[in-house]
């Protein structure tokens, strides 16, 4: 019996309740998809909004708790190009939520035995999970897993150099 359209939402939000280790998945590719700038409203890190807003005032509002998001137009962030590629990336201006979807980066593990989410890296221990909303990207267990461990390593490196580039963890 197949999922309804209600049901397969249920499921969706009763995953994301629950941040998925890494080391759950074969491998990640940005496959320039779009779904991620589609589907989400884009919050930003006020060191993202402030540098958008610099240069493009009209793209970025504040919602009603003070948190700075990038508007929406036709259905998707107004920074998606019709490829699927963002127009802030060639700036150097790519929000860092963005670079890090779809994982996400904790200090210390969301609960107790997640040593999958485990990544060590330089002289301390990082763990790292997918979003919970993960499901809606379609690079999840595409590309080559060798590549994985980079990808974790430059969503680390990201996460605390906002102005680093990406290699691994976006579309090539």
């Amino acid at each position: 019996m197949s999922c309804s359209g209600e049901c397969q939402m249920r499921s969706l939000f009763r995953d994301a309740l629950h941040y998925i280790p890494w080391k759950h998945i074969r491998s990640w590719n940005c496959i320039r998809c779009g779904r991620c700038c589609q589907e989400f409203q884009i919050n930003l890190r006020f060191y993202d909004y402030a540098r958008i807003a610099q240069h493009w005032p009209e793209t970025v509002d504040v919602d009603h708790t003070g948190v700075p998001f990038i508007k929406r137009a036709h259905g998707r962030c107004v920074f998606q190009h019709s490829s699927g590629l963002c127009r802030l990336q060639p700036q150097g201006m790519k929000p860092i939520i963005c670079k890090l979807w779809p994982f996400k980066v904790f200090p210390a593990a969301r609960r107790r035995g997640h040593d999958n989410a485990r990544f060590h890296y330089k002289d301390g221990d990082f763990f790292v999970y997918l979003n919970p909303f993960y499901k809606i990207c379609p690079g999840i267990n595409r590309g080559v897993s060798k590549d994985l461990p980079l990808v974790v390593k430059e969503i680390i490196e990201i996460f605390h150099n906002l102005s680093r580039d990406q290699q691994y963890s976006t579309a090539r």
